[in-house]
């Protein structure tokens, strides 16, 4: 009885652990505080590398 007790209690905490990785997920950006801080190689060849309201970003021109 104490062996399926302990079963029970580790696929709780597995599953609590996957539904807290999956609502803290967090999207991840670039963050700048100008052109020179975004990675060069982040845009395709017609896209143009800015940096708006603090974030790495790529647009057609």
């Amino acid at each position: 009885m104490g062996i399926r007790k302990n079963m029970a209690e580790i696929l709780k905490f597995v599953y609590i652990m996957i539904i807290f990785l999956f609502i803290t997920e967090i999207k991840g950006e670039d963050r700048c505080r100008s052109i020179l801080d975004c990675p060069q190689d982040k845009c395709f060849p017609l896209l143009t590398l800015v940096c708006t309201n603090f974030i790495c970003d790529c647009l057609h021109v």
